[in-house]
């Protein structure tokens, strides 16, 4: 009897890890050296570029930098979800070997992403030197109107060239290479970093222009590196403008259009807490928050990082109503949730020694934003992981309830918290949790009734 028990659970065993269980840890195992590798690479870069551009710019001008490239950032809604659309088109195309149908959808989306940015790009040049308007008083900055709006423009530009070679990481993640996404940021931060450290030994001068310009040529060179190899590794997929077809760039608008307002609100949430902190408590504050948020991405940046596949992992169970699957990558991304929580103990434990030796001195955390910290990446871990899943399955109506309530939470709270209760970047970090905690309760909610949906 006994030994009838063991073998039938034996063969259930067997079955499982022949099955779902052995597929996604494939997948994981697959990602996980090359995600890990540039990952932490682009950290170390990035940890240490930050304290050459603040000994080389000054506490006041790194934040404007820092300020500047977050503000460009908020024109990444003209993307309007065409990179998140073309990526589950290109998902269910290349699951169906459909390779021309995909191929398709890449011309379209690259050529009609092309166009809106030309056209942007335009614009934004006849408002930056065409209206007059006085650019250093907006960021209390010390560099000239002209050389800012120099700045400005060649940022932009940058954040264009991005946009339209940047659907070539659709690709990626359609064929669950996720782990090379970072393989740009990591070729521009170490180019930029280069720079800097060649910069500081010839005796150049170091301006938000000239950085700006180093910025725009490092991503030209990284995106036509990146797309070389994708298009080398999926020669049929090389996009061609013969095969562009406006109906069916509509078809991936309006596929992404349900992600846009869920882009819209993570920039209102995370892109204005600079803005927030550079207006009302100054440059300086604005820089000792960047360098918090650079720490807990750490933390956060590891944790999307390693779940990265479960995106397309989930639409594919969602597709094949495979309600066992969908329970085991929630278990999954559970699970491995924990070790990053314990890691940002860890890191607010250690951070205030680690700016004292490593970044500056006069830089000292007190006790209350070390603990906000903790919650604030908890809260964005928690958040990221059931994002992930509902994402992949399509379900983000109540996302984006939750993010437009947290919107109108999260500006005025942050406002009145730092201007008004003297609370300082803490401030603006506790309103930060507290409207992200709006979709911290209701996704797990939203998860249980998805799967009581395919139970009945």
């Amino acid at each position: 009897m006994n030994d009838a028990g063991a073998g039938r659970g034996e063969r259930f065993a067997e079955k499982i890890l022949a099955g779902p269980i052995r597929g996604v840890l494939g997948i994981m195992r697959r990602n996980l050296g090359a995600a890990v590798g540039l990952k932490l690479l682009s950290m170390v870069l990035q940890f240490s570029l930050f304290p050459m551009l603040i000994h080389e710019l000054g506490k006041a001008e790194y934040g404007v930098w820092v300020v500047l490239q977050s503000t460009i950032f908020w024109f990444t809604l003209l993307d309007l979800g065409v990179g998140m659309g073309l990526r589950n088109k290109l998902i269910e195309s290349l699951n169906l070997d459909q390779s021309q149908r995909a191929r398709g959808y890449l011309s379209s989306a690259m050529v009609g992403q092309a166009l809106v940015w030309i056209g942007a790009t335009l614009c934004v040049g006849l408002v930056l030197f065409g209206m007059g308007i006085d650019w250093s008083q907006w960021f209390r900055s010390t560099t000239s109107d002209q050389a800012l709006a120099v700045a400005i423009f060649l940022s932009f530009i940058a954040l264009a060239w991005n946009q339209c070679l940047g659907v070539t990481n659709a690709i990626l993640i359609a064929k669950h290479w996720n782990g090379l996404t970072s393989a740009v940021s990591v070729s521009a931060t170490l180019a930029m970093l280069f720079y800097v450290i060649a910069a500081r030994r010839l005796e150049w001068e170091l301006s938000l222009p000239r950085l700006a310009l180093v910025n725009l040529m490092t991503y030209v060179v990284a995106h036509c590196f990146q797309a070389w190899y994708v298009f080398r590794r999926c020669p049929d997929l090389f996009p061609r403008f013969s095969e562009y077809r406006f109906g069916v760039y509509r078809e991936v608008l309006l596929l992404g259009g349900q992600f846009l307002v869920l882009e819209l609100t993570y920039l209102l949430i995370f892109m204005t807490d600079r803005m927030i902190a550079l207006r009302y408590l100054g440059p300086e504050v604005a820089t000792e928050y960047d360098i918090v948020l650079r720490f807990v991405g750490l933390v956060t940046t590891g944790y999307s990082m390693v779940i990265g596949p479960m995106w397309s992992l989930a639409g594919a169970s969602w597709a094949k109503r495979d309600l066992v699957g969908l329970r085991m990558l929630r278990r999954i991304v559970l699970w491995v949730m924990i070790p990053f929580w314990i890691g940002a103990v860890v890191l607010a434990l250690v951070m205030n020694e680690v700016i004292r030796r490593w970044i500056d001195p006069t830089i000292s955390l007190d006790r209350s934003m070390l603990v906000l910290v903790v919650i604030y990446a908890w809260t964005v871990i928690w958040c990221g992981a059931h994002a992930s899943l509902l994402n992949g399955i399509g379900r983000v109506r109540e996302q984006m309830i939750c993010g437009v309530l947290a919107c109108f939470i999260n500006v005025p709270l942050a406002i009145y918290l730092c201007g008004f209760e003297s609370l300082g970047g803490g401030g603006i970090l506790l309103a930060s949790i507290v409207s992200l905690s709006l979709f911290g309760v209701v996704g797990p909610l939203v998860w249980r009734d998805c799967q009581r949906g395919l139970e009945s």
